[in-house]
């Protein structure tokens, strides 16, 4: 929010998507109605391969952050029955096996 007030807009958001541990951030964003991109790790280890040292979360986090300039498309944000109806789909497989 600080961030916000000083700059008058909103930050656009760029984090690598890590299965369940990300979910919450994601669902927060959209919650919030923030611009963000969500990379998948291949891509994200691709973009900041050159520039990558030693590998650990903040090192990533600022690598991401450096590259941000690139021509990124926002993540699609998908409504949130159709989340529920994947998530069922699964649940149901899961079950019919």
């Amino acid at each position: 929010m600080l961030l916000e007030q000083q700059s008058g807009q909103r930050p656009e958001i760029v984090f690598e998507a890590t299965r369940v541990y990300s979910m919450a951030l994601e669902k927060f964003l959209q919650d919030h109605g923030y611009i963000y991109c969500r990379l998948n790790p291949l891509e994200a280890k691709l973009q900041t391969a050159a520039m990558r040292r030693n590998k650990t979360d903040k090192s990533d986090a600022h690598e991401l952050a450096k590259h941000f300039k690139m021509n990124r498309k926002p993540t699609l944000q998908q409504d949130t029955y159709y989340n529920q109806m994947r998530a069922l789909s699964r649940y149901y497989d899961e079950v019919d096996e």
